[in-house]
C-alpha cells in the first residue's frame, strides 16, 4: 500500500484540537503553518490580495480555506466551553459534598456530651432521688462558689493472670576508666603549680 503524505489516515473527527498545536496547511499555491487562528487570519489576508488584484477565483479558494480554520476553531471553543461545565459541576458536587460534611461534623460538635450519671447509693428505705430535684453538692471552696469536680481518668485495665510479666534485663555496673595523663610535662607543671 502507498503511503500517503500530509494527510493522516485516522478518520476521527470528534478528536480534541489543542488551540496551540502547530499546523500546517497546504492551500493552493501556499504552504502555511502555525496555530489555528494564525493559519485562519493568513487566508483571510490572502484572500483580501487576490480580490484587490482582480482574481475573484483565487479569493473565493481562499476563503474557503479560511472558513475551514474557522470551523475548527468555533468546534475547539465548544469542546473548552463543555470541559470547562463539565468542571464547573465537579467543583460543585465536590463542595457539596464538603458542605454536607462539614454541616454533620458542627452538629456533632453542637449537641451536648451526655455523661451516665454517677449511681446513686440507696439505702433500704429511701428511693433515689430524681436527677432534676437533686441537691445540689456541698460546697468544697469555703462559700466562695461553686467548684470544678475532676473526675479521675479511668486507669488502664489489668493485665490478665495468664499473660506472663516480662522481666527487666539485669543492669550492668558501669566501669570507670582512667585516663592517662598527657605527658610527663604537664604533670610536672601541674605538680610545681601545686608547690
Amino acid at each position: 500500500m502507498k503511503r500517503q503524505r500530509g494527510r493522516s489516515r485516522n478518520n476521527n473527527h470528534n478528536k480534541s484540537h489543542n488551540p496551540n498545536r502547530a499546523m500546517e496547511s497546504n492551500g493552493p499555491g501556499v504552504k502555511v503553518r502555525g496555530a489555528v487562528t494564525t493559519i485562519h487570519e493568513k487566508y483571510q489576508q490572502l484572500a483580501r490580495d487576490a480580490s484587490l488584484s482582480g482574481d475573484p477565483v483565487m479569493a473565493e479558494n481562499y476563503l474557503q480555506f479560511a472558513e475551514h480554520y474557522f470551523r475548527i476553531i468555533r468546534a475547539q471553543q465548544e469542546q473548552r466551553e463543555q470541559r470547562e461545565e463539565e468542571q464547573a459541576a465537579q467543583r460543585a458536587a465536590r463542595q457539596a459534598e464538603y458542605d454536607a460534611r462539614k454541616a454533620k461534623q458542627q452538629e456533632r460538635n453542637q449537641q451536648p456530651q451526655q455523661q451516665p450519671a454517677p449511681a446513686a447509693q440507696q439505702t433500704e428505705g429511701q428511693p433515689a432521688p430524681k436527677p432534676e430535684t437533686a441537691a445540689p453538692a456541698p460546697d468544697n471552696n469555703g462559700g466562695t462558689g461553686p467548684m470544678d469536680v475532676v473526675t479521675p481518668k479511668a486507669s488502664p485495665a489489668p493485665k490478665a493472670a495468664s499473660e506472663p510479666v516480662p522481666a527487666k534485663p539485669a543492669r550492668t555496673p558501669r566501669r570507670r576508666v582512667r585516663r592517662p595523663a598527657a605527658d610527663a610535662q604537664s604533670t610536672a607543671k601541674t605538680a610545681d603549680a601545686a608547690d
